[in-house]
Formats: structure tokens, sequence, C-alpha cells
């Protein structure tokens, strides 16, 4: 078994099929994560919070969200940013 495998990097395929390995970003995000008030992780993030975790402005993140690569949740007054969300965006653009 591969070293890479246990230190959280996910393997994936260059453009010759061989594989190479890019760290988990996914993880790196969960991890990153704001807590809730009982110490559990949230299912959602606001605007600000959501941009935090991806490295990215709250502008970057609106022109994402533009582009149909990330979409908000829009059951409350707010927009909310779910997690799980983020996860796909992380995991789809890798």
């Amino acid at each position: 078994m591969d070293n890479n495998t246990n230190r959280g990097h996910l393997p994936s395929l260059t453009s010759n099929g061989s594989q190479q390995h890019k760290p988990n970003t996914a993880a790196a995000l969960v991890a990153a994560l704001p807590k809730g008030p009982n110490g559990s992780l949230r299912l959602a993030l606001t605007t600000r919070e959501a941009a935090a975790a991806l490295g990215i402005s709250v502008r970057s993140l609106y022109r994402i969200a533009e582009r149909h690569l990330l979409r908000p949740s829009r059951a409350l007054r707010t927009k909310t940013w779910p997690v799980s969300e983020l996860i796909r965006f992380l995991e789809n653009t890798l």
C-alpha cells in the first residue's frame, strides 16, 4: 500500500493515466469548519464562513455561484452554504 494514502491524500490520474497524489482538501475543509455551540460540526455556513473555509473572498464565492458551480441554500432569509455542497465543489474541481 502507498504511504501517501494514510496521510490524507487522494490519488488522481494525470493526463497520461499515471497516478499522482493531491492533498485531500475536502478533509482539510471539514477540519477547519467552525463548530456549533455544543462542539458539533455545523451543516451550513454563512457566506463569510464559506468563503473563509474555501480560502477565497466573498466576491469569488459569489462568482463561483453565478457560474452554477456552487449552490447556496435559500431556505432561510439569508443564503447559507451547505458543507456538503462545499465538499462536492472541491471534489469535482480537483
